[in-house]
Order: structure tokens, then C-alpha cells, then sequence
């Protein structure tokens, strides 16, 4: 049983106990055909490798509060059993880094994770919703 519930986004922290490491394996290219249509395709590539924001120095959600207002943040979390397996957090009506375009009427996802050994079983689809 997943129970899906909001939670205080201004203490990131807690979405470090989730991994958001995860082996690339394909990639989306854009297409754009004579007519203009843009079509997005999938292909493999040929050396997978480990993706890892939360390795990239000063990256870890304890320390966005240092860089970032995090204030109008919405934070969903997903557990089982009472353990978090998943989360994701989305920025709304915020300045910078500047992905809304000044805009209050547009969010953007953050950060989305769910623990390894929970994926593919429809948790990111739950959250989202």
C-alpha cells in the first residue's frame, strides 16, 4: 500500500533519503520533419552511464535552501509501509533560477525520485497526480 501525502517543503532534506541516481540507457532526440512537426525519438546509446544530481557539488536538497527561496515549493511524498520511497517537489510563482519566465500562473517540477527498488510500479505517475 502507497500512501501519497503532502508534506513541508521547506526541509528538503528529507528527499535525500531517496536516491535520484538512475543508469542511462536511451536518450529523446528531437526530430523536426519537413512540415515543421517536431517529433521526439528514442534511441540507445552505446555506452550507458550513472546519473547522479545529487553528486554534483552543492547540488543535495539540504543545502538548495542556501541558493534558493523555498518558499512557494510544493512538496508530495510517497510511502510504504511508512517508509518514503518516493517524492517530488515542485517551484511555483518563485524567482530564479528563472524557469518560469516571471510567470505566477506556470510550476515546474523540481526534483522527482523514487527509491530504486520501488520504480516502475507507478509511484512517479501517483505523485504527479
Amino acid at each position: 500500500m502507497i500512501e501519497i501525502a503532502e508534506e513541508d517543503a521547506t526541509r528538503p532534506a528529507l528527499i535525500e533519503h531517496v536516491s535520484i541516481a538512475f543508469v542511462v540507457e536511451r536518450v529523446m532526440e528531437v526530430s523536426r520533419a519537413n512540415d515543421g512537426a517536431i517529433a521526439l525519438i528514442e534511441r540507445e546509446i552505446a555506452v550507458p552511464y550513472q546519473k547522479d544530481c545529487d553528486a554534483i557539488p552543492g547540488n543535495l536538497p539540504s543545502q538548495w535552501a542556501q541558493q534558493f527561496d523555498l518558499r512557494n515549493r510544493g512538496l508530495m511524498t510517497a510511502r510504504a509501509n511508512g517508509q518514503l520511497v518516493g517524492t517530488v517537489l515542485v517551484a511555483f510563482d518563485t524567482a530564479g533560477p528563472d524557469m518560469l519566465d516571471g510567470r505566477d500562473d506556470l510550476a515546474v517540477i523540481w526534483d522527482i525520485r523514487v527509491a530504486p527498488e520501488h520504480r516502475a510500479r507507478g509511484i512517479g505517475t501517483r505523485l504527479m497526480r
